[in-house]
């Protein structure tokens, strides 16, 4: 995989999706209809929830797997006495070519001139987490992270499932209800997450502690933009139409 061994290339990846949806797409949409893209999202909605799931049962149902996890999640063994580490390398790569295929997200929204949704949570979570994974696949590797990327793709199993099904038209809003629920798993997620790596560190796992104090920061950084995100869009617009 190009992305594996060559920085310039993850960087260059980022530096060109941040340069399209910020700059370069609505400098081009300007003055151009939305483009209809219903089909195109259907299938790639369709695609990623695919995936997701793909990789969750995955993991569920590798005849080593949970089993793995449940007794060696903080004391992993040595990589050459692993016997998920073949799987575990394939799946790190497989999970950084679907952050990679997030991206498109964005793109969507520019080309179908959606850019008052291009907000800074938005870009900040997709462009960091594709550099930040290629960076811990690459240099960290802590196998204890298996089970933060396995909640992660359980989110996104739900979340572009309400995706899917939203994209097929206005016609089926009623049966959107749940928006909401999407951004609260996600909340719950982070503090999973960061529940996790201190209770790691509080039992004296074995850890690199400043690879679980960096992601638990980030975590809790990407907590206070979710919050955020979820108090305008839902509480501050109840308030006011009170």
């Amino acid at each position: 995989m190009l992305f594996m061994g060559n920085p310039g290339a993850i960087v260059t990846l980022v530096a060109s999706y941040l340069f399209f949806v910020l700059k370069l797409g609505p400098h081009v949409m300007a003055r151009r209809k939305p483009m209809e893209l219903k089909y195109h999202m259907v299938a790639y909605n369709m695609l990623q929830v695919f995936l997701n799931t793909y990789l969750v049962c995955k993991l569920l149902t590798h005849e080593k797997g949970m089993n793995y996890i449940m007794n060696h999640t903080c004391q992993p063994l040595d990589h050459r006495n692993n016997p998920l580490r073949l799987e575990m390398c394939s799946a790190y790569w497989q999970y950084m070519g679907m952050k990679i295929l997030d991206l498109m997200d964005t793109i969507f929204m520019v080309l179908r001139k959606k850019q008052e949704n291009v907000s800074f949570l938005h870009v900040y979570h997709h462009s960091s987490m594709v550099f930040l994974s290629w960076l811990w696949f690459k240099y960290l590797r802590v196998e204890q992270f298996i089970v933060l990327g396995a909640l992660n793709l359980f989110v996104h199993s739900f979340m572009y499932s309400y995706y899917l099904i939203s994209s097929f038209g206005p016609q089926i809003k009623t049966f959107l209800w749940w928006k909401r629920y999407v951004t609260w798993i996600q909340i719950i997620q982070f503090c999973i997450g960061i529940l996790y790596l201190f209770g790691l560190l509080a039992f004296g796992c074995k850890i690199d502690t400043a690879s679980a104090f960096f992601w638990a920061c980030n975590l809790a950084f990407f907590l206070v933009l979710f919050l955020n995100f979820y108090y305008h869009s839902y509480q501050k617009t109840k308030r006011k139409s009170k």
